[in-house]
């Protein structure tokens, strides 16, 4: 899977967030807030909130292969 480096850093700091907070507490907010960025701008490169979760799991999929 190709992913861009914000791409990646948004993954990431999603899993970060999953890790402190768990599933319930990964909201697009919150990724921006600990990314210092704006909402819209995640949007630039994910669609929606599903989209930024399908990814972590086909990213952590590949390295558990």
């Amino acid at each position: 899977m190709q992913l861009t480096k914000r791409q990646q850093q948004i993954i990431s700091t999603s899993a970060n967030i999953i890790a402190q907070h768990g599933v319930k507490g990964l909201t697009v907010k919150a990724i921006a807030s600990e990314m210092k960025l704006t909402e819209p701008a995640l949007y630039r490169h994910f669609s929606k909130k599903q989209d930024i979760l399908q990814t972590l799991i086909e990213c952590y999929g590949e390295i558990l292969q």
